[in-house]
């Protein structure tokens, strides 16, 4: 059996003791920061100017290929963080009379 102060011991065995539930928190936070989060100011930013120029968030979701859901999190500001592949791809979305250049 694996020792307390595990995440081994906290998955496997459910232990819930104060160590193992230290580490398995130590753990999932280096895995959620190691994700490639980006802040999404520049993603929302974006996305007001589309909307103030007449590009529904549906259509920047379809060209994107990203949820309209996850887009109007990050518009309406419940999301501060987004994935670099999210930002990438947000911010390549041009209104119609924009040059593709």
């Amino acid at each position: 059996m694996a020792p307390h102060g595990t995440t081994n011991r906290y998955r496997h065995y459910a232990c819930r003791c104060d160590l193992c539930r230290q580490a398995q928190n130590t753990t999932q936070r280096a895995y959620r920061n190691s994700r490639g989060l980006v802040d999404a100011t520049p993603v929302r930013e974006r996305l007001v100017f589309l909307r103030e120029n007449g590009v529904r968030l549906t259509r920047v979701a379809e060209l994107s290929g990203w949820s309209k859901q996850s887009l109007w999190a990050i518009a309406d500001g419940r999301q501060e963080k987004c994935s670099a592949d999210l930002a990438e791809d947000v911010l390549a979305v041009r209104a119609p009379w924009e040059s593709a250049a």
